[in-house]
């Protein structure tokens, strides 16, 4: 999993979510090179109901801004990502530097990026269906000369189409040059190490606002694993916050005892 740091931190909070939820499943591994990130150092957090430690036999005092969990039992990785690019100049570098010589390391087949769009507005111009608040792609690493080579650009729209198949319920069925997705997807898939397991990427995004979404980001979590997205991941009977999120996100739903003074 690669959480992008996109529009409300959805992703991010995702991530959360499920590493404090099923913390006596996931550890922590290792903390990647940030040298491209946006500096960041803070305590070591824990679900906020006393369940197991994510650090437990860590030699760790600190968390990172790049730090990467397993799921031994389902033999996945996730990568938390807690600040953005310095620029986004970078991002070929972190591709190429970080992440891909991570993916080899661990002999990964399945990447699954998480993101987040404005629902406010369509600042890529890809959203097809604005009735749907989810979309899934995914694109089959079989033969990576020939994706390049058929790779089509609409001259107008700048828009890629023929890489990531969406399923018919996503509000986007495209993926627009200047969004974060495609530079990913073309970095992979023109790096001379690509890492030769590595099969398919799947993309998975919603659309969301800015402000507190700790329950939008639960929402989405929930989405992901009923589309089974990533098939191992199991159904979340319990959420549970991480203890950082005390007094920042997550509070009782104001919707719940809203009264509209208009009405």
């Amino acid at each position: 999993m690669l959480p992008l740091v996109s529009v409300g931190n959805i992703p991010q909070l995702s991530v959360d979510w499920l590493l404090n939820s099923q913390s006596s499943e996931w550890e922590f591994v290792e903390a990647l090179d940030s040298k491209y990130l946006v500096e960041f150092v803070g305590p070591l957090d824990r679900p906020e109901d006393g369940g197991d430690s994510l650090y437990r036999g860590a030699d760790m005092k600190y968390s990172s801004a790049l730090e990467v969990f397993y799921n031994k039992k389902r033999d996945i990785y996730a990568i938390q990502q807690r600040t953005p690019l310095v620029s986004v100049n970078y991002l070929n570098n972190f591709i190429v530097e970080v992440i891909l010589p991570l993916l080899s390391k661990y002999n990964v087949q399945e990447i699954c990026i998480w993101d987040s769009l404005s629902a406010m507005e369509d600042e890529h111009g890809v959203i097809v269906h604005p009735h749907e608040i989810y979309s899934l792609g995914e694109v089959q690493i079989d033969d990576v000369s020939d994706l390049l080579s058929t790779l089509r650009l609409n001259a107008e729209e700048s828009m890629v189409n023929n890489w990531l198949q969406f399923t018919p319920t996503s509000f986007q069925d495209k993926i627009a040059i200047d969004q974060q997705i495609y530079k990913i997807l073309f970095h992979i898939l023109n790096a001379s190490q690509r890492p030769q397991t590595l099969r398919s990427i799947k993309y998975c995004s919603c659309l969301a606002n800015e402000g507190d979404n700790s329950l939008d980001s639960q929402q989405f979590l929930q989405w992901i694993i009923s589309q089974r997205a990533i098939v191992s991941l199991p159904t979340i009977s319990k959420f549970v916050r991480p203890i950082s999120w005390q007094g920042v996100y997550g509070a009782a739903d104001s919707r719940d005892n809203f009264i509209d003074l208009y009405s």
